[in-house]
């Protein structure tokens, strides 16, 4: 049986996973801090993000960019943070309020997310986690799309363009990142080097 278009373009990303996963592993976990507070400063100085009433985050696991001090600053201030929630294969996230770590529970991939009755709110703001990212605002997920679906999905509730933006350190960026037709471009990037913008 012959090769498609799309089995390559998805052997491609399976490639440029193994090697990114490997560029941020080889980061030390004292290096990985020292990364995180600076991106969180960036973040929190900003104001692209303080005017955002809900804003979508995630709860960091692995060698993620642990964007912990990002929430807490976020509630401090008096915006609402969501995380988002797997329903199920093939659909939209949910984005439910964060409520404290405590009533954070296990879902799939060995993620944290909220419990399934926390209050729901569609966000004006997402902030992403990824593998990679390219100076044209391409990004490399993890492959199962939750996050291409659900911003497409909210395109289609809310009024206005919702602001879209990575959260990853400098090693991540590549000359290009391999991307399929229903792959969502970002609007930024937040490292620990600063706030880089694709469009907006």
């Amino acid at each position: 049986m012959s090769r498609s278009f799309s089995d390559d373009i998805a052997e491609s990303k399976r490639a440029q996973r193994r090697e990114l996963r490997g560029l941020r592993a080889g980061l030390t976990a004292r290096q990985r801090r020292h990364k995180s507070a600076r991106a969180t400063h960036h973040f929190l100085q900003s104001d692209l993000f303080a005017g955002s009433p809900v804003v979508a985050l995630y709860w960091p696991m692995g060698d993620e960019l642990d964007c912990r001090g990002i929430i807490a600053g976020l509630v401090a201030r008096g915006q609402e943070v969501v995380l988002p929630r797997i329903v199920g294969d093939g659909r939209p996230l949910r984005f439910l309020r964060f409520e404290g770590e405590k009533e954070l529970v296990k879902g799939p991939f060995a993620t944290l997310q909220p419990r399934p009755d926390a209050p729901e709110r569609l966000p004006d703001m997402v902030i992403l986690p990824l593998l990679g990212f390219d100076g044209a605002g391409r990004r490399l997920g993890y492959g199962g799309g939750y996050y291409d679906r659900s911003l497409a999905w909210l395109d289609g509730r809310v009024r206005h363009p919702v602001g879209r933006y990575g959260l990853g350190f400098d090693v991540q960026r590549q000359e290009r990142i391999i991307t399929g037709p229903h792959d969502q471009p970002l609007d930024g990037v937040v490292t620990e080097s600063g706030i880089l913008r694709f469009r907006g």
